[in-house]
C-alpha cells in the first residue's frame, strides 16, 4: 500500500502536469495496475458556491488561469470564517485525486494580502463537508495552490477560504482532477 501511494503522489506532483496520466503501480502480491488522474473540464457538473461577485461562479471554471478579480470570481466583503466557497456538484460520485486554485493577477486569494487559511471540502450531498486537504495561501497576485490529495468518493467538492469579515476575495480559477 506504501508503495501505491508513494507512486501515486509522483504521479501527481512530478509526471502529470498533462490532462490525463497514467502510470503503473505495484499492486498486493505483485500484480501490477495503473491509475489515470485526469483533469476535468470547467464545464462539467454545476457550479456552486457564494463566490458569486465579479464575474460569477462560471468565471472561475472558464480555463482561464490568468485573468483580473473582475473577470474571475469572488466576494466584495468576505464573510468570517468558512464561510466563502466556489465549487462544483458533479451529480455522481467521482475521487478527486488533485485540486488547483488560482488567485487573480491583480490581487491575492484575500484581499488583505495575508496568508489566509483555506479548506478543500467534499460531500456526498452538497450539504454537509468535510475536509479532505487544507492549507495557507500564498501572498500575492498571480499564486497558485496545487495539492495532490486523495479525497473520498463523493458528489461535491469546494475551495473555502477562511475570510476575516473585511476584505474581498479574488479567485481566477479552480480545476479538479479525478482518478479515472
Amino acid at each position: 500500500m506504501k508503495k501505491l501511494i508513494a507512486s501515486f503522489l509522483f504521479c501527481l506532483l512530478l509526471a502529470c502536469p498533462l490532462l490525463a496520466q497514467s502510470i503503473p503501480f505495484p499492486g498486493p502480491g505483485g500484480v501490477s495496475g495503473t491509475l489515470t488522474c485526469t483533469q476535468v473540464s470547467g464545464g462539467t457538473g454545476s457550479n456552486i458556491g457564494n463566490q458569486t461577485a465579479f464575474s460569477g461562479l462560471a468565471a472561475c471554471f472558464d480555463g482561464n488561469t490568468n485573468q483580473t478579480q473582475a473577470q474571475g470570481c469572488g466576494i466584495g466583503s468576505t464573510t468570517s470564517g468558512f464561510n466563502n466557497t466556489v465549487g462544483k456538484d458533479y451529480t455522481s460520485t467521482v475521487t478527486v485525486c488533485r485540486v488547483q486554485a488560482y488567485s487573480a493577477n491583480n490581487s491575492a486569494f484575500r484581499g488583505d494580502n495575508t496568508n489566509a487559511t483555506y479548506q478543500w471540502e467534499s460531500s456526498s450531498d452538497c450539504s454537509s463537508f468535510s475536509t479532505f486537504s487544507s492549507g495557507s495561501t500564498p501572498s500575492g497576485s498571480s499564486a497558485v495552490i496545487d495539492t495532490a490529495s486523495l479525497s473520498t468518493a463523493n458528489r461535491c467538492f469546494r475551495f473555502n477560504l477562511n475570510g476575516n469579515g473585511a476584505n474581498s476575495s479574488a479567485i481566477a480559477e479552480i480545476v479538479f482532477w479525478t482518478l479515472q
